[in-house]
């Protein structure tokens, strides 16, 4: 069931955004499979695009250190849903062209992700207290903000 926990955070988050987070992910993560009986299957359909094209991105351009933080010893530990509900929203709002674009600057992108896991105010707020609104907006807006650097270097 791991996975249909992972596809419901992916959906509350990009579907309601962090702006309906009210502190309680329990209760958040309810509230989206409640909408989604109501949801057209338009939108249903451009959630599961923009997911696979998010995981397609994703892969390609993190591979197996994805949603993963830094460990004490040096190495990438296990998935980190904080890390993968802020990663996999942000790159599913991109258009085709910007995914592409952040592909084709990898490099920059992983050097400065890199810095963010080495950043104890972002691994905190991956770590502790995940669920606090505060930590669930702060995430979403530093990989935005990751995001969105990348694209304007150039």
């Amino acid at each position: 069931m791991l996975d249909c926990e992972f596809v419901n955070r992916f959906l509350a988050f990009y579907l309601l955004g962090t702006g309906q987070y009210l502190g309680n992910l329990e209760d958040y993560l309810n509230d989206v499979m409640i909408r989604l009986r109501k949801e057209s299957k338009s939108t249903i359909e451009k959630c599961r695009i923009d997911f696979l094209k998010a995981m397609k991105y994703i892969a390609n351009i993190f591979g197996e250190i994805a949603f993963r933080k830094i460990t004490a010893n040096r190495r990438y530990g296990q998935i980190n849903k904080p890390l993968y509900d802020a990663i996999t929203v942000n790159m599913a709002k991109l258009s085709e062209k910007e995914c592409e674009q952040l592909f084709e600057k990898r490099d920059k992108l992983l050097e400065e992700y890199n810095k963010l896991l080495n950043d104890k105010k972002f691994v905190n707020i991956i770590t502790s207290g995940t669920a606090t609104i505060d930590n669930v907006k702060g995430r979403h807006n530093v990989i935005y903000k990751l995001f969105r650097k990348v694209l304007a270097d150039d």
